[in-house]
């Protein structure tokens, strides 16, 4: 096992291009990027289903309970001995997954700053 630290945005970048998928078993996240990045260089992502990480997209990432060592070990050799599997799985990601823009998550940050700032006015949204 490889703990890699500090790695920029272009070989993460390679990285996520050149696995076979990725994997997620996080007991608790606040968002999970991790998923929504490998969902948006479209790689199959096997992820715990803790907290917020379905909520990236329930249906693109394979799921297991955080604990589950069994399914997960499934999963994996599932990925490695069944490439057809994988690529139908990943082709239904490029084609249905729309990655959110950091312009996207400036806006629902502003708009949430500003519903707890000013709770009886409208949103502003911005363009």
């Amino acid at each position: 096992m490889h703990l890699l630290e500090a790695i920029d945005d272009y070989e993460l970048g390679w990285y996520y291009e050149n696995c076979l998928a990725t994997i997620y078993p996080s007991k608790y996240e606040g968002w999970g990027m991790p998923v929504a990045e490998s969902l948006g260089y479209g790689r199959m992502c096997l992820a715990s289903n803790a907290t917020s990480v379905p909520e990236i997209r329930s249906d693109l990432p394979e799921y297991c309970e955080t604990h589950d060592a069994v399914t997960l070990f499934k999963l994996v050799q599932r990925v490695v001995s069944d490439p057809a599997w994988v690529q139908q799985r990943e082709k239904q990601i490029r084609d249905t997954f729309t990655p959110t823009s950091w312009k996207q998550t400036a806006e629902q940050v502003v708009t949430a700053i500003q519903c707890v700032m000013h709770p009886s006015r409208e949103p502003v949204k911005s363009d």
